[in-house]
């Protein structure tokens, strides 16, 4: 498995996969073409297409951010270009003083971004918390006070930004200092070309700060915007994951659904796919110890909440629905 801000995964997977489970165990599943996912209830469905939507804004202002480094060190580096030697390259005071400036840059827009990731963490465990809160009045079920709310959606926020990613070490904080790396070597990079190479300088800084599209950058299968972009989405969608089966725990709910994002296209061989259309081990048993017929419950996709499984790839926008039978 990679960890956000690698672009090394796919989520294509072989016909057998194995699922990670919240308790540490895992059980093992293979792809049905004929028994496809349900949609989910209206509710959660508006819920996650809002938050893809949201997403978007995020990344442009993730990208936003990068960009006006790049703008103020270029501004810089245009109003020395009287002060070049003969080989066209800054006095080596000049340089120095721009490096200085360039790691400020650097540091100055990676807090802003943290900060921004935070920000749009909380929201979504949030909007998510609220959602929950409308699905339990729907289902005649009493609501929990904003007190407990509160407390829920600050224990899953205070540890999202400090925990590292299943099979690996490193924690949003980590990544986001290796991206930094990356960064300030790309600002210096610039600010060490001669007048005729600069502007072939400057569009490899542009791309590889802040463009939307994939190049030829070597940095994380695009630019340093794209690989935050990718810790945004996979960090929301985990702790909007984990915001929603705490909400269950709490309310005394024990199963919850699997669904695909809302723009998924369905491939026939991703792991979320799997995910999807499998159900959860414990499931039926605990079914039938209700005294329910098990026929008679939609179990594609269903899982118990305290067997729920993991985020199983970066980049991951699938999203969890509380049920009640």
């Amino acid at each position: 498995m990679a960890e956000p801000g690698t672009g090394k995964f796919s989520g294509i997977q072989g016909s057998v996969i194995s699922v990670s489970l919240d308790d540490g165990s895992s059980f093992e599943t293979s792809l049905d073409p004929i028994r496809l996912p349900s949609r989910g209830s209206r509710l959660f469905r508006k819920a996650r297409a809002i938050a893809l939507q949201k997403v978007v804004l995020q990344e442009a202002k993730i990208r936003s951010i990068l960009r006006l480094a790049s703008s103020k060190l270029n501004n810089s580096v245009n109003s020395l270009d009287s002060k070049r030697e003969s080989d066209g390259r800054l006095p080596a005071r000049d340089r120095r003083r721009l490096r200085v400036m360039a790691d400020n840059l650097t540091r100055l827009a990676i807090l802003d971004i943290r900060s921004t990731l935070a920000g749009n963490i909380t929201s979504a465990v949030n909007r998510q918390s609220t959602t929950h809160n409308e699905f339990l009045g729907r289902k005649n079920l009493s609501r929990l006070s904003s007190e407990s709310l509160k407390s829920l959606e600050t224990s899953v926020i205070r540890t999202v930004m400090t925990r590292s990613f299943p099979g690996t070490s490193k924690t949003v904080t980590n990544r986001l200092g290796a991206l930094s790396v990356r960064m300030r070597k790309l600002m210096r990079s610039f600010i060490n070309a001669p007048r005729e190479d600069l502007k072939r300088r400057l569009s490899i800084l542009r791309r590889g700060l802040h463009d939307p599209k994939p190049g030829p950058t070597n940095i994380d299968g695009g630019s340093l915007g794209k690989a935050i972009g990718r810790i945004n989405r996979t960090e929301q969608a985990r702790a909007m994951r984990d915001i929603t089966l705490k909400l269950g725990e709490k309310s005394g709910i024990e199963y919850a659904y699997w669904r695909l994002s809302t723009r998924h296209k369905w491939q026939g061989n991703e792991i979320c796919e799997k995910i999807s259309q499998s159900t959860g081990p414990g499931v039926i048993s605990r079914i039938r110890a209700q005294g329910i017929d098990d026929s008679l419950v939609d179990t594609t996709g269903l899982y118990l909440v305290r067997l729920f499984p993991s985020i199983p790839h970066p980049n991951c926008m699938c999203y969890q629905e509380l049920s009640v039978l």
